[in-house]
């Protein structure tokens, strides 16, 4: 699809400014045509066949329409330009910036980081209530509002409970995908959203990516270094330095296996707000069980990466 330009419309909508490009739609800043003063971010929802268009459209109309919290975008109202046969999604117009341009900018203070998060799990435990889960959570979806109240956005690929998800059916942005999609098996998908929390906050308390670019490895390589840490590494540390209790609740998130982490999404705001305890910190292994733990683990990585290797593509498409 050809980028609009300033001045085009959108069925009752007058485009500004382009916002972004996500995999499967483009986003625009947007006035009403009868009013300058109301405005909206219209997603336009890209033309690679009907099936997968409407599948996009459908998943997030469904679960936006039933959300109501002040820590999730707001769907004004679905349409259909006529002119170009494509389906926009009218939404709340969010000013601020994404969680990723803050992070890139500056190691967020413990107590801006806890509140921060808080503020999210609280969200994302509002969706699990009414059993939608994200599947897709990471900085460049947490928006941040001018007054620092964080908003979730892009609900595209957001599923309902279906204990039977497989390997087949995951999607997502690697960096952040819970290591068990790439198994084959049922899978939580209220602790995989978790898990994508919990490597959000290990960036924000430490100022790194959790999955660092290697040297020169790019595409495909890259995708499959991430894999194979995620499949080999029992936790993500964030270190002494971090505060002890958010330190533990890191680790517990990102735990590999996910019955290691909390039980839901209420549970982690719960631990974040004080009202839980932190969960305790795993005992260090003897270094014999740790080169065992490693070896054993390697082994296992290496079968399941192979059986992953069809995967890379797809993940490349929903971008790191």
């Amino acid at each position: 699809m050809a980028q609009l330009r300033e001045g085009d419309r959108v069925g009752d909508w007058v485009v500004e400014t382009r916002l972004g490009e996500g995999a499967t739609a483009e986003v625009y800043r947007c006035r009403h045509a009868m009013s300058e003063r109301m405005v909206a971010a219209v997603k336009l929802f890209f033309s690679d066949g009907p099936e997968n268009r409407d599948k996009w459209f459908s998943r997030e109309i469904e679960a936006l329409a039933t959300l109501n919290h002040p820590g999730i975008v707001r769907i004004l109202h679905p349409g259909v330009d006529q002119e170009r046969g494509m389906m926009f999604l009218a939404m709340e117009l969010v000013e601020g910036e994404t969680l990723l341009k803050h992070l890139s900018r500056e190691v967020m203070p413990v107590a801006e980081v806890r509140r921060m998060f808080l503020r999210i799990s609280d969200a994302l435990a509002a969706a699990h209530a009414r059993q939608i889960f994200h599947r897709d959570i990471k900085p460049s979806n947490i928006l941040i509002r001018e007054g620092g109240d964080p908003v979730i956005l892009d609900f595209g690929i957001a599923t309902t409970a279906d204990p039977s998800l497989r390997t087949t059916s995951a999607v997502g942005t690697p960096t952040y995908m819970a290591p068990e999609l790439l198994e084959d098996g049922p899978v939580d998908p209220a602790r995989c959203d978790i898990y994508a929390v919990g490597v959000m906050l290990y960036e924000a308390l430490t100022g790194t990516r959790a999955f660092p670019r290697s040297g020169e490895v790019r595409g495909d390589a890259l995708v499959m270094h991430i894999l194979q840490k995620k499949l080999t590494l029992e936790d993500l540390d964030p270190g002494p330095k971090v505060d002890p209790d958010l330190r533990a609740i890191v680790r517990a998130c990102t735990a590999r296996r996910p019955e290691r982490r909390p039980a839901s999404m209420a549970d982690l705001a719960a631990q974040l707000r004080g009202e839980a305890p932190a969960p305790r910190l795993p005992k260090p292994q003897s270094p014999r069980r740790e080169m065992a733990a490693w070896v054993l683990g390697g082994l296992l990585s290496a079968l399941l990466l192979s059986a992953a290797a069809g995967l890379v593509t797809w993940f490349v498409v929903m971008g790191m």
